[in-house]
Formats: C-alpha cells, structure tokens, sequence
C-alpha cells in the first residue's frame, strides 16, 4: 500500500511540474526562513554556555546614587575582588578585567612588530586566573602561568597570524602604544561569537601599574574601573553570600565611596549578562529578550504563510482531481485511503522542499553573519536539538500544509464529481477565503514591520556614527589641550 501511495505521488508531482515547483519552492522558502531563525535565537541563547563552569561565575555589579537617581553599573574596584576571595571560603577563584578597553569607543593605540603595525583593538587586560575561570581554549603556551608576569600577553589565532604570519610568536615581543613592550607567552582559539567578552590580545593586569604610571592602581578602592568576575565553588549557596555580602562591604567602602554614592553589590550569574540592558558601562555585547521572542513569532507567521499558499493551490486544483476521486471511490476506494494518498503525496513534496530549504540556509547564513558580525553554522549531527528542529518543521509542514486539502478532496461525493458538479461542492463549508485572507494580511504585516525595523537600524547606525564623530572630536580636543 506505501509502495502504492509512493509511485502515485511521484507521478503527480512529476505530471504536474509548474504546480509543484511552485508549491515547493513556497515551502522552501517558508522552512528555510524557519531553520535560519532557529539557529540565529539558538545562538542568542547559548551566550557564555562554551564555558564549562558557567553555572559557577558570577560577576560583582554595583547599585549607586548618582545625581539624586538609583542607578547600577558592571563596575567595581580594583581590591573588591581579591576582599572577598579572603573574606569568603565559598569564592574559589575570582579575575579582572580592566573595564576601559571593552568599552571605550576611542581609537585603538598602534601595536608593532618589527616593521609590521596594527591596530590594538580588543587589548584586555586580565588577571593570572582568567583562563583558569573562562573556557577559552589554549593552542600555545602554559595556560596557568601565561599571564603571570607584567607585560605578558596571550593572544587569539587570529590576531597572531596578522602580526606573525607563519612565524611562531612564543617569546617574541610586541610594542603597544609606541611605548610598552609585551612578551608572547601564549596562544588561545578565537573566541566564539557566543561570548560575552571578546578580546584578540589579553595582556596581564599585573602590568597596568606600569602602564598607567601609578604603582597603586590595583590597590585603590575607590575608583571603579574594572569588571569582577567570581568563581564560586561547587554547592555554594549564592543566597547566603550575598545576605552577608552587605554587612562584610560596610568595613571595605572607601569613606568617599560611601559618602558620594552609598554604593551596595549584588552578584549578577555569567548566563544573565547578555540579556541584562539595565546596567551602565557594562561590556557592549548584548542581547535584547523580546528580540529572541519576536523572531520565533516571526519564523511560524512565515511557515503559516507558506502552508496557506500550499492548501490554496491544492484546493484549487480540486476540478482537476475530482474525476479521479470519483472513479476511486466508484471502484470500491475507502476516503481513509485516499486521506492516506493526499498527506503522502504532501509529505513527499515537504521532503523535497525540506531538502532545498537546508540548501536555501546554508546560502542565507553567510549573509546573516556579515550582517550582524556573527559565526552562525548550522550543526546537524552534534547538535540534537537542531536535527528535531528540521525534522518537527518538516512533520508539521508536512501535516499542516497536507490535512485539511486531503480531507476536502476525500469529501467529493462520486456521482457529482462524475458529473462535473465540483465547483458548488468547492465553495463550502472549507474557508478557502480564509486562508487567502490570512496568507495577503499576514504578508503585508511581515513587510510592514520589516521596512520600520529597517528604518529603526538605519536611525541608529546615523546615531552611533553621531556618537563617533563626537567621541574623536573629543579625543582630537584633548590631544591639542595636552599639547598646548
């Protein structure tokens, strides 16, 4: 009987070749925009899961007073975090981050290697335990003593290849800012496109007293000028440290601190960083929840569209496939027979178009991540979730876009359609304005809201470049002030 339902479905589909193209390539499309979305919200959600103690680090954010408002920032002083290594068994670990070169908008200074210069953009300094706390791989060097020294600096594949070429950089050395020498002692991947914190050389914060000129810039407990990650240690109670985090800050705020701004901490988890817009001078890389909602809602509406286009040409088909019914059923055909025949042959054609939507991804991947600076890739064999993904989209296309034409084809009474009498059969009781109506409406909403989302990205590219001009203007003022 399959075998049967098989053959008689490839031969409609090939007997009717523009129906087909066209009732595919709908489908197509439809899948092919469903998968692409799916891989775009499943890389907004896994921000931060490379990191194999994830569950475990937390970062020291701050709520302050400024100018009468309640505000909170990522920030916190340089002696915060080794405070409550001390202060608190249940910390196993802690690391910073100098905050200004993750979020300054300034110009990068130039970074040398014998003849060959370049920008140092992404130049992060770190503490000794950052690749002990963060699960960025290491290709060269001894990730544990990497960064141990003052001007000691790790760098990604990348960046290495640019200021090395083939050489092997371990032990060479670089001039940052015309004037600070930095030896290699290592090299890690690149960080994924899923990570929060992103850097192409990562320099000890040992060497920043060197760098700024002060011998106490990592002893003053006034100034917020770093990120303070925390690793807990397994089965802390996060609670309970911060119940008694209050009190144990009362003895650490610097008076100044505490009379300008009445600071308190809370610790904020790693997983909950990217979707976190409320906090100032926090790391630029962020996620927008209503963003990850709105593109799923998005992705369905087009599946739906496709799937209405598909019930409304196979119902309009329905003169053309009336005798056909009829002899069926005049030859002893049962309706769950010819329900099976008209959801296989609609399965047979989501197949195909499940095919050419998978090749239809892989071309419009490369574009999303030109677009949004991304490293999108579709997993099919070590990711599960995204094999039941394309397969549920499949099963429900399949279902969706099959099952209701079947059962109005399977209705058709034998003597009317023998006698042509189709068309008022057609015209009731199936909605097919309905789905027409749906699949125009919901067109228009998807192009209405594609030209204002279009519109809100271009006001905000005039905006950010607005914001560069002043920030260089700003730059270009101070330089002439210290030159004069």
């Amino acid at each position: 009987m399959l075998k049967n339902y098989l053959k008689i479905a490839f031969r409609n589909i090939l007997r009717n070749k523009v129906y087909s193209f066209i009732n595919i390539a709908g489908l197509a499309v439809g899948m092919a925009a469903c998968i692409t979305i799916f891989v775009y919200v499943q890389h907004e959600y896994s921000y931060d899961s490379f990191n194999k103690k994830a569950d475990r680090i937390y970062r020291i954010n701050e709520r302050m007073n400024l100018n009468g408002k309640s505000i909170k920032v990522a920030l916190s002083p340089a002696t915060l975090g080794p405070f409550l290594l001390d202060e608190f068994p249940q910390i196993e670990s802690m690391v910073r981050l100098d905050a200004f070169d993750l979020i300054s908008s300034i110009g990068s200074p130039p970074l040398r290697y014998r003849e060959k210069v370049l920008r140092a953009s992404h130049f992060v300094l770190a503490d000794s335990t950052f690749l002990d706390v963060f699960s960025f791989k290491m290709v060269q060097g001894n990730p544990e003593s990497a960064l141990d020294a003052p001007f000691s600096v790790v760098l990604t594949k990348e960046a290495a290849q640019k200021l090395f070429g083939g050489e092997n950089p371990i032990g060479k050395s670089i001039i940052y800012d015309n004037k600070f020498h930095f030896t290699v002692t290592g090299i890690v991947e690149d960080p994924p496109s899923n990570s929060t914190i992103q850097f192409d050389y990562l320099g000890s914060l040992n060497s920043l007293p060197g760098i700024s000129g002060s011998p106490n810039a990592l002893r003053s407990g006034f100034q917020n000028n770093y990120y303070t990650y925390l690793l807990l240690r397994k089965g802390a109670n996060v609670r309970q440290i911060e119940q008694r985090l209050q009190k144990t800050l009362q003895s650490y705020w610097d008076k100044r601190l505490q009379s300008m701004f009445a600071p308190t901490a809370y610790l904020e988890p790693l997983r909950d960083m990217y979707w976190d817009n409320s906090l100032q001078y926090d790391i630029p890389i962020k996620g927008s929840r209503s963003n990850a909602i709105a593109f799923p809602v998005i992705a369905i509406i087009v599946l739906l569209i496709a799937c209405a286009n598909f019930i409304n040409l196979s119902t309009a088909r329905s003169l053309g496939r009336a005798r056909e019914i009829g002899i069926r059923k005049v030859v002893g055909g049962q309706r769950k027979q010819l329900l099976g025949q008209f959801i296989m042959e609609s399965g047979l054609m989501s197949l195909i178009a499940l095919l050419a939507a998978i090749a239809l991804s892989e071309l419009f991947i490369p574009s999303v991540n030109e677009l949004l600076g991304l490293s999108l890739q579709i997993d099919y064999f070590h990711n599960p979730a995204t094999a039941l993904v394309i397969l549920g989209i499949w099963a429900i296309t399949g279902l969706l876009s099959g099952i209701l034409p079947a059962f109005y084809l399977s209705s058709f009474q034998p003597v009317s359609t023998l006698k042509g009498n189709v068309n008022a059969m057609a015209g009731k009781g199936f909605g097919r304005q309905f789905f027409i109506l749906f699949q125009f409406s919901a067109a228009i909403a998807l192009i209405f809201c594609t030209v204002v989302v279009a519109e809100q990205y271009n006001l905000m590219g005039i905006s950010k470049n607005v914001i560069k001009g002043i920030d260089k203007h700003k730059s270009q003022r101070r330089l002439q002030t210290g030159a004069a």
